[in-house]
């Protein structure tokens, strides 16, 4: 159950990996229509401290 559990952060953060590789400097910290008003990166950091 561990190992699965492992590959399936690793597969997720791959997943960030690539959606943030695409991502330039002015949308990275543009701010989103979501709760708050955050920026995409204060959300990816959201996901990266839950896991």
């Amino acid at each position: 159950m561990r190992e699965i559990v492992i590959e399936n952060l690793a597969s997720r953060f791959e997943s960030y990996a690539d959606v943030i590789e695409q991502v330039d400097d002015a949308t990275i910290t543009a701010r989103i229509d979501v709760p708050r008003h955050k920026t995409l990166g204060e959300h990816v950091w959201c996901v990266v401290g839950a896991c």
